[in-house]
């Protein structure tokens, strides 16, 4: 009974799926596929003896066929469309001038989109993915109050690989860092300051806590108001670490987090040593900058624009240098172990790819473990965004322990 619309239909099992299971037109279940318009497979690899003929063709196999269109559309409960170019999406889904029959059965909203970004939009970026599904949740949801999209299915790597590092505040407070799934425990414990010497061990991930290098994407930890945001500070902050705060405006949190992460190695309060740890606050405004080391002399400083993450990255050596000297069999890189992201314009509900894009630049620039941002459109999409290693993992759960009772039984 649902209304699904597939864009990249270009895996025609999984459109015959859908297909398959939104039901009859009686019950009010209608399937639209969209995809642009491509060439067809050329090799004849679809069946031989009944099993699928892999020595010809391969991968093929599993694409849409020259004459799928007719297959996908049946009966009265579905439809298929090629469109020029992807852009054309919103027009075919929403902007529908039902100039024939078939037009005319579409529905004008859907309780599932099911969507392959790679196929699609010739790309794997989680800025064209969430510009997509923004898009079609406020073209899909505006117009009713009734039926909203109840599921997102969106085929992306860059994806996948996002929501196991998102993290929703609230989980961390209930479960701790150590109890996050999704959370790769070297994120936060591992020591990415180094680079292995020998290249036959670069990819050897039990030296990993030694003297390999690995440099994975962030944990990304989305908070609402500035108490929540400073409370995730003992969970994130040791001892040690080389922290940043990006938009640190009177330096409260900036101070906290300098506190948290400080070594005590000088006698004089009233000194700056950050050779054993702390953290630097950053702000756009010169006069915020000024206001702030007024307020808080202990702590350093500067004015940066977020950003600007290579003048970022300069400004760790010079206000937070590294304490231990390189080895003969290291290389040392300037990063911070984590980053605080207070900007004025993202705190909000909009602002979402710009949040991201501002992430995913920090990520890679700085490199650190974990990134906290004080942002309601990232943490939104922290409690919607589930990987499906996750359901996987769960599922798999529910049957070793239905087994286990059938066992007992």
């Amino acid at each position: 009974g649902d209304a699904v619309a597939e864009i990249g239909s270009q895996l025609r099992e999984t459109s015959l799926a859908i297909q398959s299971n939104v039901g009859a037109d009686d019950k009010g279940g209608y399937a639209l596929f969209v995809d642009v318009k491509r060439k067809f497979p050329t090799k004849d690899t679809l069946v031989k003896d009944g099993q699928q003929d892999k020595a010809k063709g391969g991968r093929t196999n599993a694409m849409r066929r020259e004459n799928d269109a007719l297959l996908f559309c049946s009966n009265d409960n579905n439809s298929f469309v090629e469109i020029p170019t992807f852009e054309e999406w919103r027009r075919v889904l929403f902007w529908n001038d039902a100039t024939n029959e078939e037009e005319r059965r579409r529905p004008t909203t859907y309780d599932a989109l099911v969507v392959d970004v790679p196929i699609v939009a010739g790309n794997d970026l989680d800025l064209t993915c969430v510009s997509l599904i923004t898009d079609f949740l406020a073209l899909n949801d505006h117009t009713t109050t009734e039926k909203k999209c109840r599921v997102v299915i969106i085929k992306s790597k860059s994806m996948q690989n996002l929501a196991k590092r998102l993290i929703h505040s609230q989980r961390l407070f209930d479960f701790g860092v150590d109890s996050l799934p999704t959370l790769p425990k070297f994120a936060l414990q591992g020591d990415t300051t180094s680079i292995h010497t020998n290249p036959s061990k670069a990819n050897d991930d039990t030296d990993f806590n030694n003297n390999v290098i690995h440099a994975p994407s962030p944990a990304i930890i989305g908070t609402l108001g500035v108490e929540e945001y400073r409370r995730t500070i003992p969970y994130v902050i040791k001892k040690g670490y080389n922290v940043l705060e990006v938009g640190c405006h009177h330096g409260t949190t900036a101070a906290i987090l300098h506190d948290a992460a400080s070594v005590a190695t000088s006698s004089s309060s009233e000194s700056i040593d950050a050779s054993g740890g702390g953290c630097l606050g950053i702000d756009i405004g010169p006069s915020i900058i000024k206001g702030a080391k007024k307020r808080y002399p202990t702590v350093p400083f500067a004015v940066g624009d977020a950003f600007r993450t290579a003048d970022l990255l300069m400004m760790k050596e010079q206000y937070l240098p590294s304490s231990s000297s390189s080895s003969t069999t290291t290389i040392t890189f300037p990063q911070y172990d984590a980053v605080y992201v207070d900007v004025g314009g993202l705190s909000g509900s909009d602002g979402l790819l710009e949040s991201l894009s501002l992430l995913t630049a920090l990520g890679n620039a700085l490199r650190p473990k974990c990134i906290v941002i004080k942002s309601l459109c990232v943490k939104r999409l922290a409690s919607s965004l589930v990987p499906f290693s996750a359901i996987w993992w769960k599922e798999r759960q529910q049957q070793l322990q239905q087994k286990q009772q059938d066992n007992e039984a």
